[in-house]
């Protein structure tokens, strides 16, 4: 008997979708394994006060420090990490509101995905980080749970799409045959 859990008896769009939910679930959950290693309170407080550190004026956070002490772009990927490191770490975000409104900004209402940052290209990627951040932030999820999850839809592809089909597929006798200099295919 097949059970409401079981993808099996879903349509193919469905179970994208099914997918989809789960991998971000785990994917959500792979940075608690990090936190298993224990630090001390001091090295805690270390790791909370420099990921406030790069935090920028636009809510949002670079990913890192250069060399000269400056901050480069705020991500909406950086962002997220910098919402969990807090979560995980119970720490607090200095500006959190100021964080919540940089992370709406970097959601494109037309196309119904989010960019890395404010006017930038959505991607599947980086609208699966925004939705993550938006539920992370507490922020009311209304306003992008049906644009966002259309929007994954319409951008999942097949195994075969991403792949470059199978073995013996043109694609992928160019990309291995081709670098070689093969004149037969190595793949038929």
């Amino acid at each position: 008997m097949i059970t409401q859990s079981s993808p099996h008896h879903l349509s193919w769009s469905t179970k994208s979708a099914y997918v989809l939910r789960n991998s971000i679930v785990c994917l959500g959950m792979l940075p608690a394994l990090a936190v298993t290693h224990a630090q001390t309170a001091e090295e805690q407080r270390s790791t909370l006060a420099y990921v406030n550190s790069l935090q920028q004026a636009d809510g949002g956070f670079a990913a890192s420090r250069d060399r000269a002490g400056k901050t480069s772009r705020s991500s909406l990927r950086a962002t997220l990490s910098a919402v969990r490191v807090m979560n995980y770490f119970r720490g607090e975000l200095r500006r959190r509101a100021d964080c919540a409104k940089f992370v709406m900004t970097c959601f494109d209402k037309e196309a119904g995905g989010f960019g890395d940052y404010p006017g930038g290209k959505p991607d599947a990627l980086t609208t699966a980080l925004g939705v993550m951040a938006v539920v992370d932030l507490k922020i009311p999820v209304q306003e992008y749970r049906e644009r966002a999850l259309k929007y994954l839809a319409d951008q999942a592809k097949s195994f075969e799409e991403v792949s470059g089909g199978g073995r013996g597929s043109p694609a992928r006798q160019a990309g291995c045959c081709g670098r070689l200099g093969q004149a037969t295919p190595c793949h038929a």
